[in-house]
């Protein structure tokens, strides 16, 4: 990996969710022999340090569960699309909900 993907791989890696940064240090652990004791509430990596094999695995990582949020997007839209095609060819109009005039917006007593 070049030092710019170095870099973008080390600033992915920083916006993770806690749960997956676990998963991160495992894969570290399982790459990196020096790296097996850690008790530490705070782990640094230094990427310059780890090994291509190590920083590949983290992308690979990293990308499939990326493309995991990607699928489950692409899935909520499909089928809120779905819905409106439905109700397209049942001769309903999906509209979004706007108050009356003189209506609060966050006046729920309606509903």
């Amino acid at each position: 990996m070049s030092r710019s993907e170095i870099r973008a791989l080390s600033y992915r890696v920083s916006i993770l969710p806690p749960r997956q940064l676990v998963a991160i240090v495992e894969i570290v652990q399982r790459y990196e022999k020096d790296f097996l004791d850690y008790e530490k509430d705070d782990i640094e990596l230094d990427f310059d340090k780890l090994k291509q094999s190590t920083l590949r695995a983290i992308d690979a990582f990293i990308r499939k569960k990326s493309s995991d949020v990607i699928d489950v997007a692409a899935k909520k839209q499909a089928n809120a699309q779905d819905a409106e095609e439905s109700a397209a060819v049942n001769g309903e109009v999906l509209e979004p909900y706007r108050p009356s005039e003189g209506q609060d917006s966050s006046d729920d007593d309606d509903w």
